[in-house]
Parts: structure tokens; C-alpha cells; sequence
């Protein structure tokens, strides 16, 4: 018996939908953007085998699939709008300008500090040599 044709992927419209199961719990996917759900979960009955529970478990999410409320794409693309209209926005206000100020100055100053750290150990190596040299003359 062949798999029904299941209603094609609300998100990408892709119609390559498979349906997997995994410790009880079965979920049809779109094998091309990865969206899945309803997730159709079906314990094992007295006196069903594993195999029978598995077809039950795959028949309730090819239905969850099937009744899924769908979304229109031209919908979805409203609201993928509107999320980028939010997102420059942000993107745009003085806040977020100095934000990013900030975050440079930051880079700068942790820059700086690893070049003080540097010529710090640098010193230090030479302090040593120096105290060595000095001992070395002082020593009869």
C-alpha cells in the first residue's frame, strides 16, 4: 500500500512531506525546509503489536497534517514584511547607532589592552635579563 499524497508544505510548498517516528512520537516533515508537525503521539495498547501502533501512530499524523489550519503564502509574506520593516526600523534609531559605537570602542579597547599586555610581559622579560646582568657583575 502506497503513502497518501499529503497536502504540500505550508511554508515552502514543497511535496516531499515523509513522516518519521522516534520513541513514541510521529511527525510528518518537509524533507525541503525541515518544517514538521502536528506531532501525533499514540501509546502501545494491550494486545497491539509495535508494528500496528506504528500505522496508528503514522495515520494520526498524516491526518494532524491534513487538518492543519493552513496559512496562505501571500499572508506569510505580509508578515515576513512586516518583520523586516521592524528590523530596519530598530536597525535605524539613534540607540542602535550608538550601540554599535560601543561595541567598536570595545574592540579598540580590548585591542589595546592585549598591546598593554604584551609590553608589559616584554618589560618584564627585560626587568629579569637586567636584575640577571646586574648580579652577574656584582658577584666577585
Amino acid at each position: 500500500m502506497s503513502a497518501p499524497e499529503l497536502k504540500p508544505c505550508p511554508f515552502c510548498e514543497g511535496r516531499d512531506i515523509r513522516w518519521t517516528s522516534d520513541k513514541g512520537i510521529t511527525v510528518n516533515k518537509c524533507l525541503n525546509c525541515h518544517a514538521q508537525g502536528p506531532v501525533a503521539r499514540w501509546d502501545l495498547h494491550h494486545g497491539s503489536s509495535a508494528a500496528e501502533t506504528m500505522h496508528m501512530r503514522r495515520d494520526e499524523a498524516q491526518r494532524l497534517w491534513e487538518t492543519r489550519a493552513d496559512i496562505p503564502a501571500a499572508r506569510i509574506a505580509e508578515l515576513e514584511a512586516e518583520v523586516k520593516r521592524l528590523l530596519d526600523a530598530i536597525a535605524d534609531t539613534p540607540e542602535r547607532s550608538r550601540i554599535e559605537e560601543l561595541e567598536h570602542q570595545a574592540d579598540r579597547d580590548t585591542d589595546r589592552i592585549h598591546d598593554l599586555s604584551d609590553e608589559v610581559e616584554r618589560l618584564r622579560e627585560a626587568n629579569a635579563e637586567l636584575r640577571a646582568a646586574l648580579n652577574k657583575d656584582a658577584t666577585p
